[in-house]
């Protein structure tokens, strides 16, 4: 009789999270408990905010530094990281409706939630956009800390406008002394 080796489909993700060969799950299996725990303290984090903005979740939006509403979609079933036992990182699908009569669409949104287990409850500690639109804003490192996709190549040259020149000079006008001239003008 011969045997048969099946893969399990679960393999790429057992070595996306680096899980052990005996942490990963098996066919058949009941799903993770810390995980199903994590999943429904998430979804209820985001629907108690939520109902307290008319059913839309805020968020801290640090790329256009402004404050976004979204109206919550699901939570993923998978992690996208558990970098430890009590440490998961959870990915939401939101989206952030357009206003048709001003030609807006709906914008489909994912953030990424840490959360840290803090005795029976998973808490939030940690939320950031992580894509818009289907454009990804960062990636993880080894150490599952965000990292830019496209970081600058200077920090002074941050500033998209910035050539890296330099500083000016001669001064902008407002920043004369009383008295002093303008040279070279």
């Amino acid at each position: 009789m011969r045997k048969r080796v099946v893969a399990s489909a679960a393999l790429p993700f057992v070595l996306l999270l680096g899980l052990s060969a005996a942490e990963a799950p098996k066919k058949g299996a009941a799903p993770d408990a810390a995980l199903a725990a994590a999943k429904a303290d998430l979804e209820r984090h985001i629907r108690v905010l939520a109902r307290e903005n008319e059913a839309l979740y805020p968020i801290q939006d640090d790329e256009l530094i402004e404050m976004r509403y979204l109206e919550f979609k699901v939570v993923q079933s998978t992690p996208v990281a558990r970098p430890a036992a009590d440490r998961l990182i959870l990915r939401a699908e939101f989206v952030e409706r357009g206003d048709p009569e001003f030609g807006e669409k709906d914008v489909p949104i994912f953030v990424d939630f840490g959360l840290r287990k803090e005795k029976k409850e998973w808490k939030v500690s940690d939320k950031a956009i992580y894509s818009e639109d289907g454009e990804a804003r960062f990636r993880y490192t080894e150490r599952f800390e965000r990292a830019p996709l496209n970081p600058p190549l200077r920090p002074e040259a941050a500033d998209p406008g910035d050539q890296g020149l330099g500083e000016p000079s001669v001064p902008p006008r407002g920043d004369l002394d009383e008295g002093e001239e303008r040279r070279g003008t």
